[in-house]
């Protein structure tokens, strides 16, 4: 780090540079996409005293959906700050880690027998002193963090667009199971072809084929289901399968690149897509919408 605006003796998380770099994200890259029409709908309809049923639930999608926008920008914001912090000491630690596997290749088998010798974490409070230091696992404790909250901000990016899903179904007045809500798939989304139209929702539904979409949720699904993609912030520098294939981890700024294209190309265009079209099921008009919940 730039020891003029940071210097010794200062810690770290002082460095002014850090809180440009995370208004940059919080109020420009990432900035909440507009919910105002989204937020409008439902104060048109909420004249009921209690709400139909479907209103609540629209107001708890609404919610879900504004908080998990904000974890995401918040989630990245704080990974960029580990990630600017160790980027020094990242940088040294996979020059060595190639380095020493072009003589000892390992494969996945090897590194999981050797996984439960290979030491303790530091303790949490090692992130706030000190996240420079070395993790087992050939980790920087820093970086190994900001990984973590990368791949929690793409699990609520996911779930921020199952809300749009739940949304659309909503103002459509389709039946939704409330134990298994609508996601944002191309087969859910086909069940509302009766219930909109037009350009915004064509749109819309070529989101759910986009290939940033689908890389970031194979990405999830290897995550929870199968495997974990390789990631050098995780310690997956590179790798040797079974029949001595090398494989490179994804560098640390491509992983968290990750989030700003997911949520320029994906995420922002859903919500105001949605917005869009929640308008239009407003004003009945059936350029876009063929039909619209009664008021």
């Amino acid at each position: 780090m730039d020891t003029d605006t940071n210097p010794p003796g200062r810690p770290w998380f002082a460095d002014p540079d850090l809180d440009v770099l995370s208004a940059q994200i919080l109020r420009v890259d990432l900035a909440q996409p507009n919910l105002e029409p989204l937020a409008t709908y439902l104060a048109d309809h909420i004249k009921q005293d209690p709400p139909e049923k479907r209103i609540e639930l629209f107001g708890d999608a609404l919610f879900d959906l504004s908080r998990l926008l904000e974890e995401y920008a918040y989630g990245a914001a704080v990974a960029a700050t580990y990630l600017k912090a160790t980027e020094e000491a990242r940088r040294d630690l996979h020059t060595k880690q190639l380095q020493g596997l072009k003589a000892v290749p390992m494969t996945s088998i090897i590194r999981a027998l050797l996984s439960p010798y290979s030491g303790f974490l530091p303790m949490p409070s090692t992130l706030i002193s000190e996240p420079t230091v070395p993790a087992p696992g050939l980790r920087i404790l820093g970086g190994w963090w900001a990984g973590q909250l990368i791949d929690s901000a793409i699990l609520r990016g996911l779930s921020s667009l199952d809300r749009v899903a739940t949304i659309l179904f909503l103002v459509a007045d389709q039946p939704i199971n409330e134990t298994k809500m609508p996601a944002f798939r191309p087969e859910e989304l086909r069940k509302l072809r009766n219930s909109y139209e037009g350009e915004d929702w064509e749109s819309l539904r070529e989101l759910t084929h986009h290939e940033l979409f689908l890389f970031v949720k194979d990405y999830r699904d290897g995550f929870i289901h199968r495997q974990r993609k390789p990631m050098q912030l995780h310690g997956d520098h590179t790798t040797f399968g079974a029949d001595g294939t090398i494989y490179q981890g994804i560098e640390a700024s491509m992983h968290f690149a990750l989030l700003g294209a997911f949520h320029e190309h994906v995420i922002r265009p859903a919500c105001e897509l949605a917005g869009r079209l929640v308008g239009v099921a407003k004003t009945g008009d059936s350029g876009q919408a063929k039909t619209a919940a009664s008021d």
